[in-house]
């Protein structure tokens, strides 16, 4: 009778999932698949049904007591060591930002849940743990108090085994404001220094994107500054984008080069640092005031007088003569002796 019940059931082609028939009318399990394998929401302490490789056909009529030998085998679920633990944020992302609350969530593809105990390390020196992971079904919530990049770390663990997984979150502060600070004017084919200043100073990770002229391919760099050599003369717009979570600012200045040029640095009495709002808009306003000052004094053509108010305290200022349109070098000489009698006199 048990041979009947075989012969039926291998005679409708019914193998169970992961098995295949052989020649000798036998069902075997495939190459990638484990008949002893578990299921992943098999619970220690409870029971599942394990197959033979056989499936009944709807027209059998054989006894069930015969059939029983074919029929799937009810198995105790084994306690299993923690496999296949996932930290991530309910974002998504990997960044955060400071005195916001942040959500982790940690999900167990293998192991008991109900018995494994699960520890979450913030990597600000704060960890917490709790006794199975079903008690974190809805996330762990944390506040970073800091910007900077954090080690967060979850381990799962029961008496089999452990596993540990880690997650670099980046906390960043709001960016509010973004100053790009270079020199006015620049002799050709020489190096220039661009630098950035950043409201606040740290706020975390930062990416800089660089633009000169009109290219469209920026240089990125992770650092505040960077070295550039203008080859050709003229005036040159030179744009920053500082990028620091989701938050994109940028400046932009213009940068004059010349072949050569003389400079001065202008200083300025202390009375003037109260009326200092240290904002771009009055450093222009002051640096015109200047230059037609100096035009008046000088004598130099305004096409020649270049004035740049410099950012910070105490309040100075940088004054560049350039050449003249084919004038040669004697010539700007001399206008630079009687620019700098006349300020000795005023």
């Amino acid at each position: 009778m048990a041979r009947t019940v075989r012969n039926r059931l291998l005679g409708a082609g019914l193998n169970d999932y992961g098995f295949e028939r052989q020649s000798d009318g036998g069902c075997t399990p495939v190459f990638w698949f484990v008949p002893s394998s578990v299921s992943r929401d098999c619970t220690t302490g409870d029971s599942f049904l394990n197959t033979t490789g056989y499936r009944k056909a709807l027209s059998n009529n054989c006894t069930a007591g015969t059939l029983g030998k074919y029929s799937p085998r009810s198995q105790r679920c084994p306690r299993q060591a923690p496999r296949g633990l996932q930290l991530v944020t309910s974002e998504g992302t990997l960044t955060a930002t400071m005195g916001d609350n942040v959500t982790f969530l940690v999900f167990l593809e293998e192991g008991d849940g109900s018995i494994t105990s699960i520890t979450v390390d913030f990597g600000d020196g704060m960890a917490i743990s709790y006794a199975n992971i079903s008690s974190i079904e809805d996330g762990v919530k944390h506040i970073y108090s800091k910007v900077g990049i954090y080690q967060v770390a979850a381990t799962a663990l029961n008496s089999l085994g452990s596993e540990r997984v880690l997650l670099y979150l980046h906390v960043t502060c709001l960016l509010e404001q973004v100053q790009l600070s270079a020199p006015s004017v620049v002799v050709r084919n020489e190096a220039v220094n661009l630098t950035t200043v950043l409201k606040p100073s740290y706020v975390g990770t930062v990416t800089y994107y660089w633009w000169f002229n009109n290219h469209t391919e920026p240089v990125m760099t992770l650092v505040r500054g960077m070295s550039f050599t203008f080859s050709k003369e003229g005036t040159h717009t030179v744009t920053v984008q500082v990028s620091v979570g989701n938050t994109f600012l940028q400046d932009k200045i213009t940068v004059a080069v010349y072949e050569y040029f003389r400079s001065h640095v202008l200083a300025f009495s202390s009375n003037l640092e109260a009326f200092n709002p240290g904002v771009a808009e009055w450093r222009q306003d002051i640096s015109r005031v200047v230059k037609d000052s100096m035009v008046q004094v000088t004598g130099i053509s305004g096409e020649q007088l270049l004035v740049s108010v410099l950012p910070g305290l105490p309040t100075a200022a940088e004054f560049c003569i350039v050449p003249e349109k084919r004038s040669t070098e004697g010539r700007m000489d001399g206008k630079v002796t009687h620019l700098e009698q006349s300020t000795i006199r005023h």
